[in-house]
């Protein structure tokens, strides 16, 4: 058998292998200029570079030696193609994979400067609670994201995975998953991974293998799940669950020994009775038993983070009663001493499963009883309380129900949703159109390559582990619009959505921090984060999925201003609604030097005068303007004439303002009749010039900066379906 070598064996290995170093100063293949080795292994070396054409530094790892008939070399190409199908902010993004002069194969990889967490742990032993969870979510995020490209990385431990930021008041530590020499890449080079990792030979670190990887046979995704539970359980006890004398007794334990508590392994610290769960289910012996997916953990551990936000505790006591799982495959607390229980408990089930999924719907059931202070200016009785309660929806034990298939059947190029009966409506369906279709029972087929939409209804929001049995390239368009229960466990499902190309968060607790749940749509091109207070501009700007974006509203958006520059040069941004900003006309001249913005709502701006819509002459290629509710005259209209492709202006007032709007639009219409003008709030329809890649005719929407609450809501009163 042979094993991974470990950091103990590493210098043991470096003395049978001759280094060739690289020297501070030293240019490699005319580009890349040595500063310093950052580290050195067994069979490999990684340096800081510079790299002379981009400007910037990266890491640059290499063999120490030429070995093109070597395991180790074949292990190397194989981190380079895993590593290259990845792009998650949670990973480490590879850039290059080629050979130096000498021979010897090299990878230039993102510079992450921080400490592993095996070097965090050593200063501080076990870790409080609530940071220990927060890592773990972010590297769930990106196991998960790598199972999804396919690729397992069978070598998880402390080591490779590093915090890049020290954690602060008021922020998280940013976590980077590293190395993939090990990873098997599924589905694909079949031949070359049974030739690398044969049945019989083990890869791994024995302190955090899986029972299945310890016996040299085949292993999937769920190997890793193993992994992260013993990473889990060192944060939080100090120890790793299992040690024995050697290698071989450690493996030996892996697979016939129970893992203590954590209370046992720390010596008595009481942990809450979840995260025992958590844990045990993590370090389940049979994979069929363990977490099935990193996001059901990753839902999870957001559930018991927010719990105790809300209950202001970092520990909680006292046991926790829960409904059985089912083949590990729940997003809840299930506590195995549960799988036996009668059929004639269900009714108690039940009722407290209602209790754990309000954890995920972090305080829901308030919605409706504040949208009835708003209105009524006035708190409600216990009437009007009890009686939104009772409209609320259900939650659906994950424990209780799990689909057995996808939503939908792809067959004969047609797509065809069936959602299970015992489900209540998940949303409303659009298959580019008009029209709405309840996500209920059976809807007919349309061709498989028809874009869909989904308009998010509460049932979906409060029972997040639904969105699991969306195929991943289901739905174009999601609209969360106005709802007060979507939340991060939503936002979390986005990224494996590899269609997604339009999503609407407007008027939600959608935050900057979620923006990094958008970072695997490669194909996102319209977002809506319109009135959405928790989202700032330094935190968009630092998003990798900007430069992507063609559609982007950020209507009152406190601090838009600081950001105009970065959006005016932006070269595929065609459509900007950047309402009730508090733009003043020298903000206009800077975002007037735009080349690509074709439509623009600067509504609910009162600072703009004539002098900042003079600026706009500048953008050549404006063909639709929004200036409603703004103080400009009858003098802008030379200027807005001067625009040799606007074709459609909107100019919406209060009714006792008609006439403002009436003397800007006639001398306009006389220079320009072509011109259509709007007294009235519309949407701006046409998005084959705001995305033509992607015409998108149905619901979902809404660029005008304004909120209109009905907007492609009510197109149709009936939602065909069929039993």
């Amino acid at each position: 058998m042979n094993f991974e070598a470990t950091e103990d064996s590493n210098s043991a290995n470096s003395a049978s292998q001759a280094a060739v170093a690289l020297h501070p100063g030293e240019t490699i293949l005319g580009k890349f200029k040595i500063v310093d080795l950052l580290g050195q292994g067994g069979v490999g070396s990684v340096y800081r570079v510079d790299h002379v054409f981009l400007g910037r530094q990266f890491a640059l790892k290499c063999l120490n030696k030429q070995q093109p008939n070597d395991v180790s070399w074949r292990r190397f190409q194989n981190e380079a193609k895993a590593a290259s199908k990845l792009d998650h902010p949670n990973l480490i993004k590879v850039h290059e994979f080629d050979l130096l002069a000498d021979g010897r194969p090299f990878i230039l990889m993102d510079l992450v400067v921080g400490e592993t967490l095996a070097d965090l742990t050593k200063h501080i032993g076990s870790m409080p609670v609530d940071r220990a969870v927060k890592i773990m979510i972010q590297v769930a995020f990106a196991v998960q994201y790598a199972h999804d490209q396919g690729v397992i990385h069978r070598d998880l431990k402390p080591t490779n995975i590093m915090v890049v930021k020290e954690g602060a008041e008021g922020e998280v530590d940013v976590v980077k998953l590293v190395d993939f020499g090990i990873a098997k890449l599924t589905g694909i080079d079949e031949f070359n991974q049974q030739t690398l990792t044969k049945t019989g030979e083990i890869f791994g670190s024995p302190l955090y293998m899986s029972p299945e990887q310890c016996t040299g046979t085949m292993v999937d995704y769920r190997t890793d799940i193993y992994s992260l539970g013993c990473v889990f359980f060192e944060l939080l006890t100090g120890a790793p669950p299992f040690m024995g004398e050697n290698a071989l007794s450690t493996m030996m334990k892996h697979q016939t020994e129970t893992p203590m508590s954590l209370k046992e392994a720390s010596l008595g610290t009481v942990f809450p009775a979840e995260l025992e769960e958590i844990v045990a289910k993590l370090l389940e012996k049979d994979p069929d038993h363990r977490y099935q997916n990193a996001n059901a953990l990753a839902a999870d551990l957001i559930a018991f983070s927010q719990k105790n936000a809300d209950t202001g505790a970092t520990l909680l006591a006292g046991a926790k009663q829960a409904i059985s799982p089912r083949q590990g495959q729940t997003t809840q607390f299930l506590p195995r001493s549960e799988i036996s229980k009668a059929a004639g408990k269900r009714k108690q089930e039940q009722a407290m499963a209602l209790v754990l999924t309000s954890l995920l719907a972090f305080g829901c059931g308030f919605a409706l009883a504040s949208v009835i202070a708003t209105n009524d200016l006035k708190k409600p009785n216990e009437e009007t309380k009890n009686k939104a309660a009772a409209n609320e929806p259900a939650a659906v034990p994950a424990a209780t129900f799990v689909p057995k298939n996808f939503y939908s059947d792809l067959k004969d190029g047609k797509r065809c949703f069936r959602f299970p009966s015992e489900l209540e409506p998940l949303g409303k369906l659009t298959f580019n159109e008009k029209i709405l279709y309840k996500a209920y029972l059976k809807l007919m087929p349309i061709p498989a390559d028809r874009p869909v939409g989904l308009l998010v209804d509460k049932f979906l929001l409060i029972n997040p582990y639904l969105w699991d049995w969306f195929r991943q390239d289901d739905l174009s368009m999601i609209d969360f619009r106005g709802k007060a229960e979507a939340k991060a466990t939503s936002f979390v499902k986005l990224g494996r959505f590899t269609n997604l190309r339009i999503l609407n968060v407007m008027k939600t607790e959608f935050s900057g921090a979620d923006l990094q749940f958008l970072e695997p749509n490669s194909n996102l091109i319209y977002l809506n984060i319109a009135f959405c207070p928790q989202v700032n501009a330094k935190e968009l700007v630092a998003s990798k999925i900007l430069p992507r974006l063609r559609c982007l509203a950020i209507s009152e958006m406190k601090d838009a201003k600081s950001i105009l520059k970065e959006l005016a040069a932006l070269p595929r941004l065609r459509q900007l609604v950047i309402a009730n900003c508090g733009l003043t006309d020298d903000d206009l001249a800077v975002l007037s030097t735009s080349k690509s913005i074709k439509l623009l709502s600067i509504a609910g701006n009162a600072k703009l005068t004539d002098a900042g819509i003079s600026h706009l002459k500048k953008m050549k290629q404006l063909t639709w303007l929004v200036m409603s509710e703004t103080n400009v005259t009858a003098k802008c209209a030379q200027s807005l004439a001067a625009l040799p492709n606007l074709t459609h202006v909107e100019y919406a007032l209060h009714p006792s303002r008609r006439s403002d709007a009436e003397a800007i639009a006639q001398p306009l219409l006389e220079k320009k009749p072509n011109l259509t003008f709007f007294f009235d709030v519309k949407e701006a329809p046409d998005t084959e010039i705001s995305m033509p890649e992607f015409p998108w005719n149905g619901p979902g929407l809404n660029s005008n900066g304004f909120i209109d609450e009905e907007e492609s809501r009510d197109f149709s009163n009936s939602f065909p379906m069929f039993k």
